[in-house]
C-alpha cells in the first residue's frame, strides 16, 4: 500500500509541480522578455526616427532656406542695380 501511495503521490506531485512551474516560469519569462525587448527595440527606433527626422528636417529647412535667401538677395540686388542704372541713364539724359 505504501508502495502504492508513493507512486501515487510522485506521480500527482510531479506533475503538480510540472504544471505550476511550466506555466509560472512560461508566464514569468514572457511577461519578462516581453518588456526587455519592448523597450530595448522602443530606444533603437526612437533613436533611429530621431536622428532620420533631423537629417530630413535639417536637409529640408537648409533648401528652404538657402532658396529664400537666395531669392531675397537676387532681388535685392536685382532692385538696387536696377535703381543705380535707371540714376545713372537720367543723369546721363539730363547732362546731354
Amino acid at each position: 500500500m505504501t508502495k502504492v501511495l508513493t507512486k501515487v503521490l510522485t506521480k500527482v506531485l510531479t506533475n503538480v509541480f510540472t504544471y505550476v512551474l511550466t506555466n509560472v516560469l512560461t508566464n514569468v519569462l514572457t511577461k519578462v522578455v516581453t518588456k526587455v525587448v519592448t523597450n530595448a527595440m522602443t530606444k533603437v527606433v526612437t533613436n533611429a526616427m530621431t536622428k532620420v527626422l533631423t537629417n530630413v528636417v535639417t536637409n529640408a529647412m537648409t533648401k528652404v532656406v538657402t532658396k529664400v535667401l537666395t531669392n531675397v538677395l537676387t532681388n535685392a540686388m536685382t532692385n538696387v542695380v536696377t535703381y543705380v542704372l535707371t540714376k545713372l541713364m537720367v543723369t546721363a539724359a539730363m547732362t546731354w
